[in-house]
């Protein structure tokens, strides 16, 4: 399985902190209801 991870461009911390950031950022008169970040490639 680890070596399944490597093969594929899974989801780091990085990207989870720049949809936090993105939100923290989105002006007072947007309400963002629900975001959902999902990897484009995923280990079965």
């Amino acid at each position: 399985m680890a070596d399944l991870i490597k093969q594929i461009d899974a989801l780091r911390s990085e990207d989870i902190a720049e949809t936090v950031a993105f939100v923290a950022a989105v002006p007072e008169h947007v309400n963002l209801a629900e975001t959902t970040v999902l990897p484009t490639e995923q280990v079965i």
